[in-house]
């Protein structure tokens, strides 16, 4: 069975503790067609809340109406993609085939349910090849994205540093 569970309230870990997440709101909605119309509402209503990251499951396409959305691809060359997915247990052509049915999995996705194509850059405000430029450079980014956003909509002041 394929599905999603939806967790809320953030990360919550230090140097003695794996990362946690706060509270389950959603244990599980089966990823198929008949439950995605459910699947895009629960997304919808978690992101209008507002300090929620949604990962995948065509989020750019579920909340582009959100004036504070902030959108963004994360690509990497194929060999890249299996070395980091965790796919040791698995054979190098099972690997590239595994990641080649999830690949077209998510493209089948978006274009059925939104008539986009997964590749389609202007549906995202950035996006970042991982082999090439740090997590933590990406990280600082979308930080910068988010908070440019917030200031554009009038929800934030931004702050000059003094010097």
């Amino acid at each position: 069975n394929d599905g999603i569970s939806i967790w809320v309230g953030g990360k919550v870990s230090n140097a003695r503790h794996e990362p946690m997440f706060s509270k389950l709101a959603i244990p599980f909605i089966e990823n198929d067609p008949p439950r995605w119309p459910e699947v895009t509402q629960a997304i919808r209503k978690i992101a209008t809340c507002g300090k929620v990251i949604i990962i995948g499951r065509s989020s750019c396409c579920v909340t582009a109406s959100l004036p504070l959305g902030v959108h963004v691809r994360l690509v990497a060359p194929e060999e890249y993609r299996i070395q980091k997915a965790g796919f040791k247990e698995l054979g190098e052509n099972e690997a590239r085939r595994e990641l080649h049915r999830r690949d077209r999995d998510r493209a089948r996705l978006m274009q059925t349910y939104f008539r986009r194509d997964i590749t389609d850059q202007s549906m995202y405000d950035a996006v970042w090849n991982t082999s090439r430029v740090p997590m933590e450079t990406i990280a600082r980014s979308i930080m910068g994205l988010v908070e440019s956003r917030a200031v554009s909509c009038g929800l934030l002041r931004r702050v000059r540093a003094a010097g």
